[in-house]
């Protein structure tokens, strides 16, 4: 029991059976709007598949390699940067009464934890991050406030693949790509796995060292480490759909603060190299315009509002635009359709891959 201005309240601690990104931020966020705070703190450890996560008011197509395969995009509830998680990475959530919320409080029981076992060389600066030997970032917070309830989640590099944190969190597009101001953009640090300097530390026995420490702290009695089923509906009524709105293009891209994509790309024709300039405007996740410009006598201007007038409204995904210009490619009977729908898509998306037809 915890001790908070004369009010005793109880811990909590469970581990999070699902390795699914979007049903653990879904289980997270269910958990922060249906708790009573007043009355108790809740510890929550979870790890998941391959996946970046972006912050609440970040612009994926700034952070990552956007449509990877190799992993799933997330937006997450609270603000911050992007960070790469697998199974090698631990995550650490504390959800609290605003009274009792305390990101350097949560941070130190862990490094005290890690400190007396496995004896590791940790601190944690101003940003609260906590460093490893004095230069590595092993662990990058983020937290969400809201009247009578807050919550602090962080990270825990254990044995994450570093080559694929690296190539994920590297936009192809980034050159491109122009925030109208409101986009948090990432803040890149070096960091490391804690098992690159000892090798002994697994999962299930980090969250029980941790969940020792913050026993102790804020416990009289023993609170259990509760391994959970999130995806419990009769548990948890309501996490299906929770779920489905972490999944939703309109959350994850659509909630993307306005931006604009600036490129220049080029086609032949006769022997003829023509440039053109192209620049799209995307807001909420879809092509509010776009305005293409060549002094080139070789390009029709009616092809080119055809293809302006195609692509408006679309959702900026490679997908439904792939889908819409392959039918105007199909139904245009300009000679140029195919190589100036071709050349715009792919020097936008930093793809080679042509558009496939209907």
């Amino acid at each position: 029991m915890v001790m908070a201005k004369g009010v005793l309240k109880k811990l909590f601690i469970y581990k999070i059976k699902s390795c699914d990104i979007y049903s653990n931020l879904a289980f997270e966020h269910w958990i922060w709007t249906n708790a009573n705070f007043q009355e108790q703190k809740i510890v929550l450890f979870w790890r998941n598949l391959p996946a970046v996560v972006v912050g609440r008011h970040q612009n994926p197509w700034l952070e990552c390699d956007v449509g990877n395969p190799k992993f799933q995009l997330a937006r997450r509830q609270s603000g911050g940067g992007a960070v790469f998680h697998d199974m090698g990475n631990l995550n650490i959530s504390v959800l609290s009464s605003q009274e009792d919320y305390c990101r350097k409080e949560n941070l130190t029981l862990t490094c005290e934890a890690l400190k007396k076992r496995w004896k590791l060389d940790l601190s944690i600066n101003r940003k609260h991050d906590i460093v490893l030997n004095n230069n590595w970032k092993v662990s990058g917070s983020s937290s969400r406030l809201m009247r009578d309830r807050a919550y602090h989640h962080y990270t825990l590099l254990v044995n994450t693949d570093m080559d694929a944190l690296q190539d994920s969190l590297m936009s192809k597009m980034a050159d491109n790509v122009v925030s109208k101001g409101s986009a948090t953009e990432s803040v890149r640090s070096s960091v490391s796995n804690l098992n690159s300097v000892c090798d002994g530390i697994h999962y299930d026995e980090l969250c029980n060292v941790i969940a020792d420490y913050f026993q102790a702290k804020y416990s009289s009695a023993d609170s259990k480490v509760i391994t959970i089923d999130s995806l419990d509906e009769n548990l948890f009524p309501g996490i299906s759909k929770l779920i489905h709105e972490q999944k939703d293009y309109e959350w994850i891209l659509g909630k993307t603060p306005p931006f604009t994509v600036r490129h220049t790309f080029s086609l032949n024709k006769d022997q003829a190299h023509i440039s053109l300039q192209s620049q799209v405007e995307v807001h909420k996740g879809a092509i509010k315009s776009v305005e293409i410009i060549t002094n080139s006598i070789h390009i029709p201007q009616p092809l080119i509002k055809l293809l302006q007038s195609t692509v408006t409204g679309i959702r900026f995904w490679p997908m439904d635009l792939s889908y819409v210009m392959s039918r105007f490619i199909t139904e245009s009977s300009y000679e140029l359709t195919a190589p100036l729908c071709n050349s715009w898509f792919c020097s936008m998306f930093r793809c080679c891959a042509p558009i496939p037809l209907p």
